[in-house]
């Protein structure tokens, strides 16, 4: 009996000396992860190595795979991979052995996020997965919530959307019955940030407000701080850099508040984003962006833009410079560079992309190894250096495959004002002059004079009079004038508001670029896109859509161009997602016929039928049989294969109304392995220019495709864009262009 009491007595010691153990490292802990928030790194690895000691002493195993954790995620924070992964492995040693299922979990979330940085998204997966199902057998609510976003991140990132949201809701639901305001406003926030690359704007807005709502009343700066840059994003994702500048400004401040430097770093780069983005604003836009932004410097707006931009880039550097954030130093230095490649300054900008480039190396984060690759491949062949522009631009291709004047002023202005001074002293010594020659006269014929002066004064009184009659008229009609500009100035700026706003629709109604460049990659297909519209809205458009092994596409060019085309093109779009994935019509001639007939009952009006319509090209491409059914109308088809061009000609009719109608044909084409498909409308042959300002006509671009079929496809849109625009040089565009390449492999 006295024996079972000690043993008793033994293990009630040994549990409060546990708890009090367990206090100790938490404190610790607790200390090193707010010190990191706050950027003080020393000071938080210093608290963390003091629980590892301590741990060890006290051979507090539980509280030593804690203390590993938090290492792993100081160094994980900075970049610092290697460092991080050896913490991190060490923590799931001790966790393996004495079956710490928590601590298993944050370790295994912390590899998957850092596997997440280096672009390796779907390695990332296991990890998180793991810990997901960690989290469930201990019942840690929390964990499963925390779990489900760093999946959710994942999934956006593959573009896996469906996925994504459902993680972000599942999170979300947790949040909630654990009445968890903080978390349940990060959920909000990875909500919005979903909805806004779906292109439901108001979803998103729904929810970075809630979440933006919620941290302000918790007081939550480094929350609110985050929600102004959901909102940021969402709005420079919209283009509309006025408010998402605004929103950027307003998350800085609040990453101040909370002393979060790395949060402060990420906001300067954004506002430097920004600024940079408004530089490439047309004259028109930037008039609407100096009145927002109350700019009064006799500074050039796109100098000061640019300015702006590379003064928050350095700001940026300099931070995470400080705090060791490597991953942050990427993005400072490629904005410096893309400055000085704005400014043509090609040789300051090769520097800022090769250290970007190094960093990019060092903590294996490859999208953004071949952005930059890129960058210095364009900059290198500014400067005729072809071969370096061509070794990156092979380590562009590479990776990416791998991955899925103010002092003239001044002194124009004293010009300006010794000329004022010099014409000044002229009329002071002419009046002089004329005063001498008065006083003479006077002197000689005073009687003459003063006549002269009463007959001077009648007419000067009299014209006086008619005189101020007139400026009470000129007054009257200038203010009318100057109501009439201000009201026309004031409806310029609404109609290029209108206009934005319909080139924002028209983006949304495009088939998206991710959904054509993954569902392609399923098929084994490649694409590329050449777009460029003449105005800012675009008559010429296309569409693509995918169904089992089976892709359809079109290339068309509306009636028209500018508004009028883009009312086309959104017609056009709607009515082939009706026809080919409502109603499966998948034969090309009979989606022509029917788009005809849609397009025709449309426009018809009291007075008739409008002959408005569109040029097109619809293929359907069946990759396991391997071949290419197109209806043409009014627009040719190209295969090369093996550096021959092919040739389908078109039926000379359009996608229209007419009064003798016939029905679209279907053509039937085999294709062979490594054949490319190239559909086009008449733009880019009609464009004129070259050093006799004569049209490009479509035998130079037959010539041009056979010559650069061969080059991967992403090769062949930079040169179609390069040559079109060299040959375009300083003449105007005449019309939109659109051409579609597209590689078949057997």
């Amino acid at each position: 009996m006295i024996k079972r009491g000690w043993i008793l007595s033994f293990l009630f010691l040994n549990s409060i000396l546990l708890a009090q153990d367990s206090l100790k490292v938490n404190s610790w802990i607790e200390q090193s992860k707010d010190l990191m928030r706050l950027g003080q790194t020393q000071q938080s690895l210093s608290q963390s190595h003091q629980a590892v000691a301590f741990c060890k002493k006290q051979q507090y195993h539980k509280g030593l795979a804690q203390s590993y954790n938090q290492l792993g995620a100081i160094f994980e924070s900075h970049s610092n991979y290697d460092s991080a992964n050896f913490y991190l492995n060490a923590s799931i040693q001790i966790s393996e052995k004495f079956n710490f299922k928590d601590e298993l979990a944050v370790a295994h979330n912390l590899i998957g996020l850092i596997l997440w940085h280096q672009s390796t998204y779907k390695e990332a997966l296991p990890h998180h997965n793991k810990s997901l199902s960690l989290f469930q057998e201990s019942n840690n609510q929390k964990g499963i919530a925390n779990t489900y976003t760093r999946i959710g991140n994942v999934y956006y990132d593959l573009s896996d959307f469906p996925n994504s949201l459902d993680n972000f809701l599942q999170s979300l639901k947790r949040y909630a019955n654990l009445k968890d305001s903080i978390g349940i406003a990060e959920a909000c926030n990875y909500l919005g940030k979903v909805y806004s690359r779906l292109n439901e704007r108001e979803s998103a807005k729904k929810y970075l407000f809630k979440a933006l709502g919620i941290n302000q009343r918790l007081k939550n700066s480094r929350g609110i701080a985050i929600s102004y840059n959901g909102l940021g994003n969402l709005f420079m994702d919209n283009f509309d850099l006025i408010k998402a500048l605004k929103f950027f400004i307003k998350s800085k401040e609040y990453h101040q508040i909370g002393g979060d430097k790395i949060g402060i770093s990420i906001a300067h780069i954004n506002i430097g984003t920004i600024y940079d983005m408004m530089y490439n604003l047309s004259d028109d836009s930037l008039k609407i962006v100096a009145a927002n932004l109350s700019y009064r410097s006799s500074t050039p707006l796109r100098k000061s833009l640019l300015d702006s931009a590379r003064y928050n880039f350095k700001e940026s550097i300099q931070i995470n410079s400080q705090v060791g954030n490597k991953f942050g130093l990427i993005y400072g230095y490629n904005g410096i560079g893309d400055i000085y490649v704005k400014e043509n300054n090609y040789q300051e900008a090769i520097p800022q992309y090769k250290q970007a480039y190094a960093l990019a190396l060092e903590v294996k984060a490859t999208s953004e190894q071949y952005e930059t690759a890129k960058r210095i491949s364009r900059c290198f062949e500014g400067l005729n250096l072809k071969d370096s522009a061509f070794y990156y631009l092979k380590t562009y291709i590479h990776v990416k495959e791998e991955v899925v004047g103010e002092e003239r002023q001044r002194e124009l202005y004293r010009k300006e004002s010794q000329y004022e001074y010099e014409k000044q002293i002229q009329k002071q010594k002419l009046i002089r002059q004329a005063q001498l020659a008065v006083a003479a006269e006077k002197q000689k014929q005073q009687w003459f004079i003063i006549t002269a002066v009463v007959i001077v004064l009648v007419i000067v009184i009299y014209f006086a009079i008619i005189l101020n009659k007139r400026l009470k008229t000129t007054r009257i009609q200038n203010k009318l004038i100057e109501q009439q500009k201000s009201s026309i100035e004031q409806k310029n700026k609404e109609i290029i508001d209108s206009i934005m706003y319909a080139k924002r629709i028209q983006d949304a109604m495009l088939t998206s670029q991710t959904y054509i460049e993954n569902e392609l990659k399923k098929i084994k297909c490649n694409s590329f896109i050449v777009f460029k519209p003449k105005d800012i809205v675009s008559g010429d458009f296309y569409w693509f859509h995918v169904d089992g092994d089976e892709i359809f596409y079109m290339t068309a060019d509306s009636t028209g161009h500018g508004v009028p085309g883009g009312f086309m093109s959104m017609l056009g779009i709607n009515l082939l997602s009706e026809i080919v994935v409502e109603r499966k019509i998948k034969d090309p001639g009979m989606v022509l016929n029917l788009l005809r007939e849609e397009i025709t009952r449309s426009l018809k009006t009291d007075d008739g039928y409008a002959k408005d319509g569109m040029d097109a090209v619809f293929c359907r491409l069946n990759t396991k049989a391997g071949t290419l059914d197109c209806a043409l109308a009014n627009n040719a088809l190209y295969i090369v294969r093996q550096s021959v061009l092919l040739e389908f000609k078109a039926q000379k009719m359009p996608v229209g109304y007419m009064e003798q109608v016939k029905p679209f044909e279907t053509k039937r084409i085999e294709l062979q392995t490594n054949d490319v498909i190239y559909t086009f409308t008449d733009g880019y042959a009609d464009q004129f220019g070259g050093e006799k300002g004569k049209k490009f006509k479509y035998s130079q671009l037959k010539n041009k495709l056979i010559e650069i079929n061969a080059l991967p496809l992403s090769t062949q849109q930079f040169e179609l864009s390069k040559c079109f625009e060299e040959w375009k040089s300083n003449i105007e565009q005449v019309d939109d262009v659109c051409v579609i390449g597209l590689k078949y492999f057997a």
